[in-house]
């Protein structure tokens, strides 16, 4: 009699919580993942915050956590992932009643992009382990990676130059309201634009110089074409960050920029375009754009970009930009004759030490080789 009391008691003690478990193992259980609220540049490392949340009087002896995030989005110091076409994450957790469990798991960018984690998919068991449980949570978190700076001493070198050309080009009328610096006096000079405590310090006379504030338009044409049946998305990315840097750049002096490539962007999947702006909104505007690029979209020629009116204004005093490793002649007639329409310009040209530059400096644009260290094999 003992004996089967017992064996009706296990049985009962089983099969209520069996029956409990299937029904309400999900009940009042909550995960969150959440990347960083704050845009991080490739290479950075970050905090992936993960929320287990158990609000419920039974315990979850054993939860599985899975997940999966772009492979270029890397967990470290131990925290272990299968990574394939994916990093596949996956935690295992023990809950009691009505616990909160927090951890943040630490991850490096190893490349610029637009990253999210959609969904999450749990796996319980009852007390038992008898019986297995699967159910999945949707999520709602994203990343921006941009582009990191390209190397200071060189961008820094090309910049001056570029500016130098802004200067000597465009600013050729006097803004009386914008201050250059001070010269020494000439007889042609008008008594007004003396300025007379830099006099006094020099012992000398010396007249103010004022320069253009007008038509301070910068336009990037970032191509990233491949060379005929050859893709080398290194340089496609070195010349998304060349982009990305001179964009900072100017716009830290104050320049008004656009931006238009063939790079397809992988919401919309057409290529991007943003408009002339200036401040912080349109530079976040444009690493935005360049973080969501897709290199595997089918790209269209950057020639019939260049012939498309509709991207460009008429403004003589634009400074266009070319960046593009592809060197053909037809993307050379297109850039030729966008400037002889409208304006003057520089090519940039990233490129590995073997492939051959073949476009030279002329009367409306001058050519920049930006040379690449390949870590192919």
């Amino acid at each position: 009699m003992i004996i089967f009391i017992l064996l009706f008691s296990t049985f009962a003690i089983y099969f209520l919580q069996s029956k409990l478990y299937a029904k309400y193992w999900n009940y009042g259980l909550q995960v969150f993942v959440e990347f960083p609220n704050t845009p991080m540049v490739e290479g950075e490392t970050g905090m992936l915050k993960e929320v287990i949340s158990n609000h419920k009087l039974l315990p979850l002896t054993i939860l599985d956590v899975k997940f999966s995030c772009s492979k270029y989005i890397t967990f470290i110091n131990g925290e272990v992932a299968s990574i394939s076409d994916r990093c596949y994450k996956h935690d295992v957790f023990s809950l009691l009643s009505y616990q909160k469990i927090t951890r943040s798991l630490p991850f490096q960018c190893v490349k610029r992009g637009y990253y999210e984690i959609e969904q999450v998919h749990l796996i319980s068991h009852d007390l038992l382990l008898s019986k297995n449980f699967v159910s999945k949570q949707t999520q709602h978190t994203n990343l921006y990676v941009y582009p990191k700076p390209v190397d200071t001493t060189t961008i820094s070198i090309l910049f001056q130059k570029i500016m130098g050309e802004l200067i000597s080009k465009r600013f050729l009328l006097e803004d009386p309201f914008e201050f250059s610096g001070v010269r020494d006096y000439t007889p042609s000079d008008p008594i007004n634009k003396i300025n007379w405590s830099a006099s006094a310090r020099s012992a000398n006379l010396m007249v103010n110089t004022n320069r253009s504030t007008t038509s301070q338009h910068v336009a990037i044409l970032l191509n990233l074409e491949h060379i005929g049946v050859l893709t080398y998305e290194q340089l496609q990315e070195e010349s998304i960050r060349i982009a990305s840097s001179l964009c900072e750049m100017l716009i830290k002096e104050g320049i008004s920029v656009s931006l238009i490539t063939n790079g397809c962007d992988c919401f919309t999947k057409n290529p991007s375009f943003i408009p002339l702006g200036n401040g912080k909104s349109t530079l976040q505007q444009i690493l935005e754009h360049l973080a969501r690029i897709q290199l595997s979209l089918p790209m269209s020629s950057f020639s019939s970009l260049l012939e498309n009116g509709q991207y460009f204004n008429k403004d003589s005093n634009t400074y266009y930009i070319l960046i593009s490793t592809l060197q053909n002649e037809e993307l050379i007639h297109s850039f030729t004759t966008l400037l002889q329409k409208s304006s003057y310009g520089c090519w940039i040209v990233p490129k590995y030490s073997h492939i051959p530059q073949t476009i030279e400096t002329n009367n409306r644009y001058h050519v920049f080789p930006w040379e690449v260290t390949t870590n192919e094999s």
